[in-house]
């Protein structure tokens, strides 16, 4: 087992400002699916930078963690381009926010069919289950109401566009470079996404090498990011969060490859 942190007390700290904005983001959330969504969002966040610090401590040295707190790092960057796509026009945040929700329904009705198109043990049973007749109804229902807001769009050579019957295999348009792009953060994009893809699908460079960067480095960054997301649900909702914690918080918000104070 690794010791004891020597900043622990700043993690503690960290955590207690996390529980704060998440329990007074619950407390506001009301019908905004933007609140909905972007504290979704946020706790996706807090739980990979949990669980970074989490594989540092308790791992007996840096090569035992480092590739997956590198796969974890990349899940909060991807989580935290969505929330800036959701966040960064207000007018917008409603529909977005709603996208984001309801492509939930694209998500299950396309794992029930590719598991159940198989004849194995698992699908058996749940073939035989009394409720599956009535739960295929509800997800055909749900997945037939949404689908034509995640059509896939393809230009005829008319020039006309052509939507569906396909649909997106995410809730927004383009891929995440994209994202990057309209957040300002493709030098973050290029050094934490693509190379870190390797630690994800354990190609042989980040199998060998592991990622260019140390623990340390992969928890302080997360928490950048935990960061980011934390305003926008603070701003967002018009949480009362108090003039130190926002201190700290914006301590944090700054650009990843910036140089440390």
């Amino acid at each position: 087992m690794g010791t004891a942190r020597a900043d622990d007390r700043l993690d503690a700290e960290f955590r207690r400002i996390l529980q704060t904005v998440i329990t007074a983001a619950h407390a506001n959330l009301g019908s905004s699916k933007a609140s909905h969504a972007l504290l979704g969002l946020l706790i996706r966040c807090a739980h990979g930078w949990q669980s970074i610090r989490t594989l540092r401590v308790h791992s007996p040295d840096a090569d035992t963690f480092t590739i997956d707190a590198a796969v974890i790092l990349r899940c909060i960057f991807d989580a935290y381009l969505q929330a800036h796509l959701m966040f960064r026009d207000s007018a917008k945040r409603e529909e977005l926010g709603t996208l984001y929700l309801e492509f939930a329904h694209i998500d299950r009705f396309k794992a029930e069919s590719k598991t159940m198109r198989h004849d194995n043990e698992l699908t058996k049973r749940l073939k035989q289950s009394p409720h599956r007749a009535a739960g295929t109804k509800r997800l055909q229902q749900e997945y037939d109401r949404v689908k034509a807001n995640y059509y896939v769009e393809k230009r005829r050579s008319d020039g006309t566009v052509k939507a569906g019957p396909d649909v997106r295999d995410k809730w927004y348009k383009g891929g995440l470079h994209d994202l990057a792009v309209a957040a300002g953060k493709v030098d973050e994009y290029d050094t934490f996404i693509t190379p870190f893809s390797g630690c994800v699908h354990s190609g042989a460079f980040a199998v060998q090498a592991g990622p260019p960067l140390n623990g340390e480095s992969i928890g302080l960054l997360a928490a950048m990011l935990v960061a980011r997301v934390m305003l926008m649900n603070i701003e967002n909702s018009q949480l009362p969060i108090s003039d130190v914690d926002m201190k700290d918080i914006r301590v944090l918000d700054k650009g990843l490859l910036e140089p440390a104070d």
